[in-house]
């Protein structure tokens, strides 16, 4: 599921905090930590249960109408 997000819009369903951490060898690696859906793709105050909403975006990205879960 998450693959087909990533490639096309994760962004526009996800809320995402981007962070800068550096590694033991004292490189920096760029990150996005997932919070959650946006409140207007979730069931609930939780942002973690897709509602119908998400399902129908997420059947347009792709490319189909069968229940993915």
């Amino acid at each position: 599921m998450l693959s087909v997000i990533f490639g096309v819009d994760f962004y526009l369903i996800l809320h995402l905090t981007f962070r800068v951490d550096k590694t033991r060898f004292n490189t920096e690696v760029e990150m996005f930590y997932v919070i959650g859906l946006k409140k207007e793709f979730s069931l609930s105050e939780d942002q973690r249960t897709p509602n119908a909403h998400f399902w129908k975006y997420y059947e347009a990205l792709a490319g189909t109408t069968e229940n993915v879960a």
